[in-house]
């Protein structure tokens, strides 16, 4: 049987016992005279009882183990703290959080393993060729100072403008 089975179980007879002992407890006040110290209570409300008594003596017998994960999560906080620190970005972050859940080993020590070397590697190879290629060309670089012959030029400047380039100034 799992420990859920055995669980259900051990509340099923607590709440047998729970019931047998409100079913004593109703015959002995029906028998007395004072109904005065009597409390009625609707079903719900003893079963809501009854559920909060049976969890409190669970818990009372098994407390609840401390996380392992909140008291690690300092440690990988800080790691994580420190790799920042040292220029790493996201992405390589989450490579060395994959390969030091895959180790079981802590973040810094992660840095030294030959996967996340392999990684870093290949980031600055890639980071190396990206820097390396051409750019788009801006033009020949020749910039006129003005342009020679503009729309709805009148005659006169047409001609001096004519003259100007025919003369190469």
């Amino acid at each position: 049987m799992t420990n859920e089975q055995e669980n259900f179980q051990a509340e099923e007879s607590q709440v047998e016992e729970i019931s047998n002992t409100q079913t004593e407890a109703n015959d002995q006040t029906e028998n007395t005279e004072e109904q005065s110290d009597v409390v009625t209570l609707s079903k719900s409300e003893y079963t809501k009882l009854k559920r909060q008594a049976i969890a409190y003596k669970s818990q009372k017998e098994n407390p609840p183990a401390p996380s392992r994960e909140k008291t690690g999560s300092s440690d990988t906080n800080r790691d994580e703290l420190y790799l920042v620190a040292k220029g790493y970005d996201d992405d390589a972050i989450a490579q060395l959080q994959i390969i030091a859940r895959g180790t079981g080993t802590s973040l810094k020590e992660a840095l030294e393993n030959p996967l996340f070397k392999g990684y870093e590697a290949k980031q600055k190879e890639e980071e190396r060729k990206a820097r390396a290629k051409l750019g788009a060309s801006n033009g020949s670089g020749y910039n006129s100072p003005e342009p020679v012959v503009t729309p709805f030029m009148n005659d006169d400047d047409h001609k001096k403008a004519w003259q100007k380039m025919m003369s190469g100034k």
